[in-house]
């Protein structure tokens, strides 16, 4: 071991030149002496992200918690969830032996667990423990000195939707469908996609997934729980509606985004900077207005609203 923390083994799984040691790129770690394997497989990498106390919370929290420690717990099949997708080229029997390619060292008869019993503990496992540890570390990461996450204290977020293309069996297309037009059907299925990501940072800070045929509006009302005081969302077109405006400004956040053309406003007056105070209305299907109106600032070009409250600070 050399002065950097790093362990000189005579032995790797790359080739080694002849006469030279091979440099296993691996951190110190304190590990009990009487500790299993499956409690000290860790993922370094993604630890100030994804802490493992979190993972741990996750566990207890579901009931997830084994008696006896096996090769596999809870612990590794949350960590297997997170580095599938880092390690997209290779089998989850492959990813298993990356996550264990440190301890694995202290442990050398010690084999990865089969291909059925990672399929087994992916199903008991389920994806409501991933969705909570996803809603545990997915926050927004910008500091006040992060260049372009904030705008007059505002923390900026973006809001849009996307289609992706998914793997195509039987039950992904009985689930989310597929596009259909004059030419015949998509390739693939394809699931709709909704995100609220930081700008600054273009962290995802909540996400969901719906069968492609869903509304952009309807999505959008799920993203509205991560939203906040002290936040300036961002959203095209489609997602406007009376009712999300609402909601949103309901939050404590700010909006700005695309006034779709047919959508009519009530004009309240011009003010000195060229934008134009409105009150944006709810309509019957007489197209008679009903309820209270939301008071917002217009900008022509392009065609962008704000709520007013508080927007004598963020004017622009």
């Amino acid at each position: 071991m050399d002065n950097t923390g790093q362990i000189w083994h005579p032995s790797g799984s790359e080739p080694k030149k002849e006469g030279v040691d091979h440099l296993l790129r691996y951190m110190i770690r304190q590990i009990e002496g009487d500790a299993k394997i499956s409690e000290s497989v860790r993922m370094e990498v993604m630890e100030q992200i994804v802490p493992h106390s979190e993972i741990q919370a996750v566990v207890e929290a579901h009931g997830l918690q084994r008696q006896r420690q096996r090769k596999l717990n809870a612990e590794i099949g949350l960590l297997l969830g997170i580095a599938m997708h880092l390690f997209v080229g290779c089998s989850l029997v492959q990813v298993l032996w990356k996550l264990m390619r440190g301890v694995r060292l202290l442990w050398p008869g010690v084999r990865p667990a089969t291909k059925g019993a990672v399929s087994q503990l992916r199903y008991e496992i389920g994806a409501r423990p991933m969705v909570a540890l996803f809603h545990r570390v997915c926050k927004p990461m910008a500091r006040p000195d992060t260049p372009g996450a904030f705008w007059k204290g505002l923390r900026l977020m973006g809001m849009d939707g996307t289609d992706e293309a998914v793997a195509d069996t039987a039950a992904n297309e009985r689930f989310f469908g597929r596009h259909a037009a004059g030419f015949g059907v998509a390739a693939f299925p394809q699931l709709k996609a909704v995100h609220l990501v930081e700008i600054g940072t273009h962290a995802v800070v909540d996400s969901g997934v719906w069968p492609i045929h869903s509304g952009e509006k309807r999505l959008g009302k799920r993203m509205l729980r991560s939203l906040e005081a002290g936040m300036l969302v961002l959203w095209d077109c489609g997602f406007h509606s009376f009712d999300l405006v609402q909601k949103a400004l309901a939050t404590g956040a700010h909006i700005l985004g695309r006034l779709p053309a047919n959508v009519k406003v009530e004009v309240i007056r011009r003010l000195d900077d060229g934008s134009t105070l409105i009150d944006l209305v709810q309509r019957d299907h007489k197209g008679h207005i009903v309820g209270q109106p939301i008071r917002l600032r217009l900008m022509s070009t392009p065609s962008t609203i704000l709520p007013w409250r508080g927007m004598a600070n963020a004017a622009v």
